[in-house]
């Protein structure tokens, strides 16, 4: 794994993830279910539903509390006596065994640890290699507790505990588990599976799990780390469900918002005397912390918050059915008891706007509904972990009536945003700028999405050449200005994904067809240009990757690569696939470049056989085969190389000289050598333009740009305005193809010739050429352009401004 060794700030790949969302808001002050943050005008009010993940289960700076620490410090009270017993956790002691029952009780730090902890003990009253554990589960993020998760655990895997994870929804996976049941020395379950959508578990697994556990003298390890002490309307919720509790893990709630503690409760007759030895802790037994968690104990119980979560749950519960009965197509299911819920939105796959589909796919679309609804609304939520497109809605317990129906009414906002596809109006908050209205644009999906008609399948993947052109992909953006268009995209590119978008058959003359899978990259050509520059490109590579493994696994023979994608994986060659074909497109893009000349000296009334032609940028490849596939016909060449004492330029004099023995050839590094021809085609590598108005004169005709960033200045239009700039050549496709492929400004039925090439290759079934990588040889550029012929290409109109 890399490391950076430019200093950086605290969690800087997660600080840049939160900035990209619009989720790095710092807040300074905390009261009830209210945050404050600082802005221009003062302090902004926030309705905070996260409740620290469960952990604020009080509220923000609970008075009593407040008043607990200050006494607590005013009497000076030790906090650290390890080696000693003190009264505050033996006060906790008692007070957690009056609430709940007949356990024995092991304090910890976190969470975590208190699930590792309850581990420890397990394995120590059974001594067993194996477990049972529920998939989509979250027990914490520490080594042991991580496996588990399927969440964050790749990294971390281990195979010293067997594991057999159950399906609730599953009976299949409960019949196998039954194979190994006489090794299982655990079972861990969340009675509520938070990270996974806010899950409560199925009647039918509850009692399967009671009876075999039971069976077979297996303890349960019930973690309430997230659920217990009120929060889903009754004190445990293992007991809404019917659920064993041998064992049970407490954190969260317990410290109140303030104070970092665990609490493990092992059943009086599973418990292990021998374990209060083993396990010691230097941070657990704490004075604060357990007189905070005490003092917790008292206020749950004295104010009855279990029935205040019941009832206030209830509310919240009943009124988000309502949502969604309105939305069917935006909420797919509200889930949970008391004030643990979750709303999961549904699949926008078959959304008319093209950024919803992809934000969906990508698994940041709950985070932007929460982005949005923070700077729209003032209100807070979370997705979880593993279903990121479930909102956790976990407020304090004494959550007023009122702030439930400010969610609610954002809630509404938000949904009435995602059914109208209006994904300009969901991502405004990204550019600072206001949502005057919602528009309705569930009717522009002007994007095709046509089943195969054959076996022959291609992809290509692209992106925006200019910010503009997003409108153009998704009308929600159709009153954005270009620098807010470009800001969005700088601060998504990185975290958006690859999604096909278009799909259609391509038609040729004979009955030929080929399916076209476009794949979309969430990025502009100013965006990848800058990270090109600064050789920060390897993030871009990895969506080209991700790209080609989405096309292989959708059955594409042929996956062509447009714009700066082949530049980025070196024409190609990083590209890894298994079987299918990948091509950059760029011997049938020199082809139509060459096409688009000839056009363009015709309409000139230039005779390329008369006329000296111009190749600024020799010793490249692209600039080395327009010359090759030039030099038969021109009377004079001047070659400009990139670099005047490069052995390669004598070679590519002598290849010129055997294609045209009468061909005169000038090799210089002056510029102004090119004032007499009448056609340059330049492809320098240039940073910046090469080609000036002082470097051309009356006798320059047409220039052929083929270079990125381009070789020539934007005043050299103001001072020859005849001067026929172009950029190469657009394929026109027999009809009756008459699609469009959104986000490409083109007509329809025109694409750029690199897609051209992928679909030849697809209508041919790669029987005669497979593709272009590496170089371009201009044997392969007859070919592709043979091929292309074949199929009924022909050339559209003059490429003008640049495709990447």
């Amino acid at each position: 794994m890399s490391k950076e060794n430019t200093p950086q700030g605290y969690r800087s790949k997660l600080q840049k993830k939160l900035h990209a969302l619009g989720l790095d808001v710092g807040y300074i002050r905390g009261e009830g279910d209210l945050l404050y943050r600082k802005t221009a005008g003062g302090e902004t009010q926030v309705l905070d539903l996260v409740g620290g993940y469960g952990a604020n289960f009080l509220g923000h700076s609970h008075p009593r509390l407040s008043a607990t620490i200050s006494d607590f410090f005013q009497q000076q009270l030790p906090i650290f006596i390890q080696g000693s017993i003190g009264p505050e956790a033996e006060a906790l002691n008692r007070q957690l065994r009056d609430l709940i029952g007949d356990y024995r009780v092991i304090l910890t730090n976190t969470g975590a640890e208190t699930v590792e902890t309850a581990v420890k003990h397990a394995i120590l009253e059974n001594g067993k290699p194996r477990c049972l554990a529920v998939v989509n589960a979250y027990h914490g993020k520490s080594l042991a507790t991580l496996s588990f998760s399927e969440v964050h655990n790749e990294p971390f895997r281990r195979s010293d505990l067997q594991i057999d994870f159950l399906d609730p929804y599953d009976p299949q996976t409960w019949e196998r588990a039954m194979d190994t049941i006489d090794e299982v020395s655990f079972a861990i379950v969340e009675p509520i599976r938070g990270e996974a959508g806010i899950i409560p578990l199925p009647p039918a697994f509850v009692e399967w799990l009671n009876q075999v556990t039971a069976q077979h003298n297996i303890p349960i390890i019930v973690d309430e780390i997230q659920t217990g002490l009120g929060r889903t309307g009754s004190l445990l919720a293992a007991d809404q469900i019917g659920l064993r509790k041998d064992y049970i893990c407490l954190s969260k709630a317990l410290g109140g918002g303030v104070a970092k503690i665990g609490a493990l409760l092992v059943s009086e007759e599973r418990f292990v005397e021998e374990f209060s030895i083993l396990n010691t802790s230097t941070f657990a037994d704490d004075g604060l912390s357990t007189t905070i968690a005490t003092e917790v104990l008292r206020i749950i119980a004295e104010e009855d918050l279990p029935g205040r979560c019941r009832d206030k749950g209830a509310l919240l519960k009943t009124e988000l059915l309502k949502v969604q009965a309105d939305y069917p197509s935006v909420i797919r299911e509200i889930r949970g008891e008391g004030l643990m819920l979750g709303i999961e939105f549904g699949s926008q796959e078959q959304s008319a706007s093209n950024l919803l589909r992809i934000l969906f796919g990508s698994g940041y679309y709950g985070y932007v509904i929460a982005g949005h609804l923070l700077h729209e609304h003032g209100l807070r939520v979370m997705p979880t972990l593993s279903n990121p497109n479930t909102l956790r809605i976990q407020p304090s317990a004494y959550i007023s009536a009122g702030n439930i129906y400010r969610f609610l009414n954002g809630l509404r906002a938000v949904c009435e945003i995602i059914d109208k596809a209006d994904a300009g109006s969901l991502l405004s908050y990204l550019v600072d700028r206001l949502v005057e209205r919602i528009t309705d644009y569930r009717q522009v999906d002007i994007f095709e999405h046509q089943p195969p008609a054959g076996d022959q399948k291609v992809a290509f993947v692209g992106h925006f050449i200019k910010a503009e052109d997003l409108v153009l992909w998704d009308q929600s953006f159709v009153d954005w200005s270009v620098p807010e268009l470009e800001k969005l995209i700088s601060r998504t590119a990185r975290f958006l994904d690859p999604v096909i978008f278009d799909q259609i058959n391509v038609k040729a003359p004979g009955g030929a067809s080929v399916h076209l899978n476009f794949i979309g990259l969430f990025i502009d050509s100013r965006e990848i240009e800058r990270a090109y520059r600064s050789e920060d490109f390897q993030w871009i590579v990895e969506k080209i990757q991700h790209a080609a493994d989405i096309a292989e696994a959708a059955g594409c023979q042929v996956l062509g690569l447009g714009g700066f994608t082949s530049i980025l994986t070196r024409n190609g060659r990083w590209v890894k696939t298994r079987r299918m074909r990948v091509t950059t497109g760029n011997s049938l893009t020199v082809g139509f470049g060459l096409k688009a000349i000839y056009e363009a000296a015709r309409r000139k009334q230039v005779a390329i056989e008369d006329s000296s032609v111009a190749i600024v940028g020799a010793g490249g490849n692209i600039a080395n085969t327009y010359a090759e596939l030039l030099a038969g016909e021109a009377k004079e060449m001047v070659l400009i190389p990139r670099k005047l004492n490069n052995p390669a330029i004598a070679d590519l004099e002598q290849r010129l000289l055997r294609y045209n023995p009468d061909l005169k050839i000038t090799i210089t590094d002056q510029m102004e050598a090119i004032k007499d021809s009448a056609i340059v085609v330049t492809s320098s590598n240039s940073a910046r333009p090469v080609i000036h108005p002082e470097h051309l004169s009356s006798r320059s005709q047409i220039i052929c740009d083929l270079a990125v960033p381009q070789d020539v200045d934007p005043s050299v239009r103001l001072i020859y305005p005849d001067l026929l700039q172009i950029m190469g050549g657009v394929v026109r496709l027999p009809e009756p193809n008459d699609f469009i492929v959104g986000g490409i400004p083109l007509p329809s039925g025109h694409i750029f010739a690199c897609m051209g090439e992928t679909v030849v290759m697809g209508l041919d079934a790669c029987q005669h050429f497979s593709g272009s990588i590496g170089s371009v040889r201009p044997e392969d550029v007859w070919l592709t352009l043979d091929l292309a012929d074949q199929f009924g290409y022909q050339l559209g109109h003059f490429k003008e401004e640049r495709s990447y």
